[in-house]
């Protein structure tokens, strides 16, 4: 399933929740965003218990500035059911020229992240 975009008041939502899911923040100017969209679907369609969601903050800077987001993609992991309910998957220290984030070191942040929980692939 591809990652659904979502409003302000769906991601505050998300944040109340117990749920695992994992938000993109997007801008649609941002050249590595759109270069990294098809990506974030497919990492989306690995994971089958984690829900995936795409935001574009746009039109929402409070939520940049409120997650002291440093530029975009961003992506965060939400787990309510955990002591640790904020996770953001890390900048790479070599980013890929198109895409910023490749989908090997997302699918290895997200792994640790939720671990126990069933990849699509496994």
């Amino acid at each position: 399933m591809e990652a659904q975009i979502i409003t302000l008041p769906e991601l505050i939502a998300l944040a109340k929740s117990d749920d695992m899911c994992v938000i993109e923040f997007f801008t649609v100017t941002c050249k590595y965003c759109i270069a990294f969209q098809d990506t974030f679907d497919q990492i989306a369609r690995t994971f089958k218990d984690v829900k995936f969601y795409k935001m574009d903050i746009t039109d929402y800077h409070e939520v940049g500035v409120a997650l002291m987001l440093e530029g975009v993609p961003s992506i965060l992991v939400l787990n309510g059911s955990t002591g640790q309910k904020y996770q953001f998957v890390p900048e790479p220290q070599e980013p890929n020229e198109k895409t910023w984030y490749t989908r090997e070191h997302v699918k290895y942040h997200l792994s640790k992240y939720t671990k126990g929980l069933k990849s699509k692939n496994a």
